[in-house]
């Protein structure tokens, strides 16, 4: 086994320990520097991942006697013209398909005496490229001479002036290098010189020329990432002189377009030197998160880092449906069905039951595996779900519309259930009653009431009347009634009577079922009865007669209860042996009595009074008069009214005043 084997084998096998403090890449790294001693792989390790070297020392000693025993490669000669050993390269791979650089530690190289020039101002920048801790640099230059040796140092105080008053970097032969060092601060400023001539002593004792420079910030480490209870945790020691770290969230399918564009970009409010807790994600969904440190260079210019990127799985969680919702739509048609809706759980398949019986109580509790034979135990038999479609609305609410209600049913249980993964939730019923509406309904004419007569609705606690215009849309039930009887009340009156005579014109009778389940009401259907109306008049007949054998005279006088008495013809009927039983009830010795208008004196009598205009109530009744000669016996006005209108129930005055002897 190799030592990087070995630091790998260690790094899977105590996984749970390092977190993400550690990396394969920088284990790697550091089995290529075979460096062996605690105090030295300490340096060459990030601040979180310090506390492992001693650990990382006692995997890496077997391979540190072998080394000590001669196997190792011996080092390059730098005062030969050949071209040193080349070490194996930096794992660059993690930046780009293009083979790594060839570079060598700076102090391998003895380079000729630096005399210092002003720095130019005017130097190309490197590209910066910075994943999992490390950090390329890459730059565009042409040399003119047969050997190139680019001497790479960097600085946390400002640009370096001077390559041996700087921190080594590296020595490559191409125009790029990697660079794993950790960040001692925010901000890290690299100079890359180029050391020229024909030959490599020539080239080292050259006057090197600057060739580019570079500025970059240090990506946050982070330390810890998970989730909990919905929410996205992550937590990071930010390098001194970050002024803040910037957050931008997105989804997978966003992420490749991006960037850090503000509209992505949540809490910015705080500095967020310390991480974040994001509690505003969706369970069973993925996000993007890139954190980008900011910093300033010495002059004080805002600069950034490359963007550190996590990928984080947000566990879907199984929530039960608690706040199901279930109300009565009638349809046009006269079907009732019934509308469900419930606040979206987020994950999971949503299951409607529809039951005769609440399900089990002990349901409620915890999850269950999703098993038919289980759910059956529980009352919720598979032939119970309901296949309506479903989705969400405006509100924010998903609903299920037009369930239609089981026939012949007064109560039935709905019952939502989420499952994911195989586990299900049950979520609390709820119950609808449904008062089945009154059949048979009659309305019976009594003239001074009207009774109505029905068929008592199966599970009704009571029924409510009201009344309408003609024509006119049916109530809300939920509105209230103006009248209601109970069963009892019902049965002991055969019917019921409204207290008050309906609209003389007509008008749509209206009654439905109620019945009422934990405090609340639940009307039936809606029936509609058409009352055709009735308008009621009365009559007198003032009969005269100055003597036997004198002619006598009769006058007849009409008025109605109602504001107005609809146009009518009137026929006085006279019969000497009864009282008349309809208009053409004279008998062989009887006829029609002719009548003239009361204030119409001298206009000839009419055989029927005819009102072309309603009647109306007043003070002063309509009167008509009439000659009856000689004529005895019994005397009856009987109405008629023309089609279109209600009809007229005239009503008679006592017997004795129908009778002339």
């Amino acid at each position: 086994m190799t030592a990087e084997n070995a630091l790998l084998t260690w790094l899977e096998e105590n996984r749970n320990r390092v977190g993400v403090s550690l990396k394969a890449s920088q284990l790697r790294l550091l089995a290529r520097a075979k460096t062996y001693s605690p105090a030295e792989i300490e340096t060459k390790l990030p601040g979180p991942a310090k506390q492992f070297a001693a650990e990382l020392a006692s995997v890496l000693r077997p391979f540190s006697e072998t080394t000590e025993a001669g196997d190792a490669a011996p080092e390059p000669q730098p005062s030969t013209p050949s071209t040193p050993a080349v070490p194996p390269p930096p794992a660059a791979a993690a930046f780009s398909e293009r083979p790594a650089a060839a570079a060598e530690a700076a102090e391998e190289y003895s380079f000729g005496t630096y005399f210092p020039r002003t720095l130019a101002t005017d130097l190309p920048e490197a590209e910066v490229l910075q994943a999992e801790g490390l950090l390329k640099l890459a730059w565009r230059d042409r040399s003119e001479h047969d050997v190139v040796r680019y001497r790479i140092v960097s600085s946390h105080a400002g640009p370096p002036y001077h390559p041996d008053r700087a921190d080594p970097v590296a020595v490559t032969r191409t125009p790029t290098v990697v660079d794993q060092a950790p960040f001692l601060r925010a901000v890290r400023f690299y100079t890359v010189w180029a050391y020229e001539g024909r030959t490599l002593e020539e080239a080292l004792e050259s006057s090197p020329r600057q060739v580019a420079r570079a500025t970059a910030v240090a990506q946050v480490a982070v330390e810890l990432k998970q989730t909990s209870h919905g929410a996205v945790i992550a937590k990071w020691t930010a390098p001194e002189g970050v002024e803040e770290v910037r957050l931008y969230r997105m989804l997978p399918h966003e992420a490749p377009y991006a960037g850090t564009d503000l509209q992505y970009r949540i809490q910015d409010s705080d500095t967020l030197l310390r991480g974040f807790v994001d509690r505003e994600v969706e369970p069973g969904r993925t996000y993007v998160y890139r954190l980008v440190a900011v910093a300033r260079d010495q002059h004080g210019n805002l600069l950034r880092s490359e963007p550190e990127e996590l990928t984080i799985e947000v566990p879907a969680q199984l929530r039960a449906i608690d706040d199901l919702g279930a109300r009565f739509r009638d349809l046009e048609t006269g079907v009732r069905v019934v509308d469900l809706s419930w606040s979206t759980p987020g994950n999971g398949e949503v299951r409607l039951y529809m039951t005769d019986r609440e399900p089990d109580a002990r349901a409620l509790d915890g999850e269950w595996e999703d098993r038919p034979e289980l759910l059956t135990q529980m009352g919720l038999s598979p032939d119970a779900v309901q296949a309506y479609p479903f989705g969400p609305t405006e509100s924010g609410l998903t609903e299920m519309r037009g369930v239609d209600w089981r026939p012949g049913s007064t109560r039935l249980y709905f019952t939502p259930t989420v499952s994911l993964n195989g586990m299900l939730r049950v979520g609390r019923s709820r119950s609808l009653v449904n008062s089945l509406p009154p059949t048979g309904a009659e309305l019976t004419e009594r003239v001074s009431r009207q009774v109505v007569r029905f068929e008592w609705p199966p599970g009704a606690a009571s029924v409510s009347f009201t009344q309408g215009p003609v024509g006119g849309i049916p109530p809300n039930p939920a509105a209230g009634a103006a009248y209601e009887v109970s069963a009892a009340q019902y049965a002991e009156q055969g019917g019921f009577t409204f207290p008050q005579r309906l609209a003389p014109r007509g008008c749509q009778v209206y009654l439905w079922g109620v019945a009422h389940d934990a405090g609340q009401q639940f009307p039936s259907t809606v029936v509609r009865l058409q009352y055709p109306g009735l308008a009621v008049a009365h009559y007198r007949l003032a009969l005269r007669r100055a003597a036997v054998w004198k002619p006598g005279s009769v006058t007849v006088t009409v008025w109605t209860e109602d504001e107005v008495l609809p146009p009518a013809r009137f026929l006085l009927v006279h019969n000497p042996d009864r009282l008349p039983l309809f208009d053409h009830d004279s008998g062989p010795n009887g006829s029609s009595i002719p009548v003239r208008l009361a204030v119409e004196d001298g206009a000839a009598p009419q055989p029927m009074l005819e009102t072309r205009a309603p009647i109306r109530r007043d003070d002063q009744p309509t009167a008509w008069v009439g000659e009856i000669g000689k004529r005895t016996g019994w005397f009856r006005l009987f109405a008629s009214t023309p089609p279109n209108h209600p009809p007229l129930a005239l009503l008679d005055p006592p017997a004795s005043q129908l009778r002339l002897a």
